[in-house]
């Protein structure tokens, strides 16, 4: 997840990784593809019911935690410091950049279909 942690930048970044368009993560997910781009530019901000849904559509759980690290969390530290120098923090920035430039396409598409 990327540093901005808005229910927008959840959306896009499960539609990304899941690499589906808005109209269909708004068809799974029972909503408007107008909805689904509101949310992602911080527009409207969905309920938390729909978070969830729309998360779901794109394949992906919705995971809001509040709680002492676990098992996971220290075996996959234990996983991280075997990796060099950097490995994680360049797979963040290419997965940002990624972000980035699918969001100026889609920005680009929108403005050509004549979509806010």
């Amino acid at each position: 997840m990327s540093e901005d942690s808005t229910a927008g930048a959840m959306i896009l970044e499960a539609r990304i990784l899941a690499d589906i368009s808005q109209a269909e993560q708004a068809q799974r997910a029972g909503t408007s593809p107008a909805a689904i781009a509101m949310y992602e530019t911080g527009k409207r901000q969905p309920q938390f019911d729909t978070l969830e849904r729309i998360i779901e559509a794109a394949g992906f759980d919705l995971r809001c935690i509040v709680a002492p690290p676990d098992e996971q969390d220290r075996q996959y530290r234990q996983w991280a410091a075997t990796l060099p120098d950097g490995v994680i923090d360049d797979f963040n920035t290419a997965m940002s950049n990624r972000a980035a430039g699918l969001r100026e396409k889609n920005a680009k598409a929108n403005r050509r279909f004549g979509i806010r």
